[in-house]
């Protein structure tokens, strides 16, 4: 199902995204959301800053270049899906945002012409279709397409815009520095949104604070630097397919901690998704089979 260590790289980061919900559930009844954000992406910053100091001091003005925009759009699908769920339910939100799979291959193709196979548009489909499952309820199709629905959806055209420029960028600079810049960027643009709001933080408990430590170390520091090194290694598309995986470990997880009862809504969306990342692996494999026949027979 996975092609190479790129791509168990970001089976990783996924299951880590998997562990967040829980996390962030608890921090934020005690947390503002752009305060919890920002010392998120600031704890996840000064850790990558502290270990990859000397190679921050080396990176070229192109990746600082590349870093910033890259800091800009993540910051940027961070912040609209936020400000979108003041106004939307979670479910439509997670719905909305999972366009994000089908969106990939659409912005690859449009920025730099990067037609995808058939196989990935069905993988992509199907993955995108066992996610609107597991997010399915009533409320998705109650009331109008509003102003968070919108916003939600420029969040998700953010996220896989993010994902198509680290394919693009990731090869070319060493991935700490690359990575504790976008950090560096999102956190600074959660605190200009946190004072902007006239958010208040400090009366958060221990547990809200060490939520935190978990999440700016390992669910964003370490996911964010397994992300942009997993992705020198797959395309755009395939790692917005195997990113569809999130709410599968999400449920995992709920049902280990939360003891929360898998459905059968959660079974047949979670095949989905599996189905589609196998067909898109599977489908991929043939063409580039036959188009080595096709060589080998026209060489012959």
């Amino acid at each position: 199902m996975l092609k190479n260590k790129g791509e168990l790289a970001l089976l990783v980061v996924t299951l880590i995204w998997g562990t967040t919900f829980i996390v962030t559930k608890l921090g934020l009844g005690e947390m503002p959301p752009f305060s919890y954000l920002a010392i998120r992406f600031t704890i996840a910053a000064l850790v990558l800053g502290v270990i990859f100091w000397q190679q921050i001091k080396a990176l070229p003005a192109g990746g600082w270049w590349a870093g910033i925009k890259l800091g800009l759009v993540l910051g940027a699908g961070f912040v609209l899906q936020t400000l979108g769920l003041l106004s939307t339910t979670a479910s439509k939100s997670a719905f909305i945002t999972g366009l994000a799979v089908v969106l990939t291959p659409v912005v690859a193709f449009f920025l730099y012409g990067q037609k995808p196979s058939r196989a990935v548009w069905l993988g992509s489909l199907l993955a995108f279709t066992g996610l609107a499952l597991l997010s399915w309820s009533p409320e998705l199709v109650q009331g109008e397409f509003n102003r968070g629905d919108v916003l939600t959806l420029l969040c998700a055209i953010a996220f896989a815009l993010h994902i198509v420029l680290v394919s693009r960028y990731a090869g070319r600079y060493p991935t700490g520095p690359f990575t504790w810049l976008q950090l560096l960027v999102i956190g600074l643009g959660c605190w200009l949104f946190s004072w902007w709001t006239g958010e208040s933080w400090l009366m958060a408990g221990k547990a809200t604070w060490l939520g935190l430590l978990y999440m700016g170390v390992i669910a964003t520091g370490l996911v964010l630097f397994l992300q942009n090194w997993g992705q020198r290694f797959t395309s755009a598309q395939r790692a917005a397919i195997i990113f569809t995986l999130e709410p599968v470990f999400t449920a995992v997880f709920a049902f280990v901690f939360l003891r929360e009862t898998p459905t059968l809504q959660l079974w047949l969306g979670g095949t989905l998704i599996l189905v589609g990342i196998l067909y898109s692996e599977i489908g991929d494999q043939r063409i580039k089979s036959r188009e080595l026949e096709i060589m080998e027979a026209n060489d012959g």
